[in-house]
């Protein structure tokens, strides 16, 4: 995903506390910090520079390395 389609994930969310996070995250990619993927069931995979990985899935973000 690049940073244009980073500033549309996010913007849907009808819960105020899922939008701020996403939000976030987007800057977070925005900076350089991470770079995040769309798979196909719509779950976010965001992956850090560090080597962090997480998946932002519909109601958990889950740490994967």
């Amino acid at each position: 995903m690049n940073i244009a389609d980073a500033k549309h994930v996010g913007l849907a969310y009808a819960d105020p506390a899922k939008a701020r996070v996403m939000a976030y995250f987007r800057r977070l990619v925005a900076d350089g910090y991470a770079e995040w993927q769309m798979l196909e069931n719509g779950d976010i995979r965001l992956r850090f520079r560090s080597g962090e990985t997480y998946l932002l899935a519909q109601t958990a973000v889950i740490r994967i390395a």
